[in-house]
């Protein structure tokens, strides 16, 4: 039995939204907030952590993609594939590893 009231301030244009959305829907204001808020997943501590840690990991994948781009654009000039295949190979293995978390 719902007999709980719950008050939260928004903006005008939040709730003429929120409006919209659950008029579309075919349900009160009410029932879109529900529905919403229980598909809602906070993130814990360490889900921070994580997330931080990831990106970490790509920010290290991106910068070894832009010195792989310089090397093969050397390596294009010299003739020099080989040293680049073995770059991108480090990288298919970092990429595994974090794919494996």
């Amino acid at each position: 039995m719902r007999d709980r009231v719950l008050r939260g301030r928004v903006s005008e244009e939040e709730l003429e939204r929120w409006r919209s959305l659950a008029s579309a829907a075919g349900m009160p204001l009410s029932g879109l907030v529900r529905n919403s808020m229980d598909r809602v997943r906070p993130w814990s501590a360490e889900d921070r952590r994580e997330r931080a840690m990831l990106l970490r990991q790509l920010a290290g994948i991106g910068n070894n993609l832009n010195q792989i781009a310089r090397r093969v654009n050397t390596a294009a000039r010299a003739g020099g594939r080989v040293a680049v295949l073995a770059e991108l190979s480090v990288i298919a293995d970092r990429l595994k590893d974090i794919r494996g978390r």
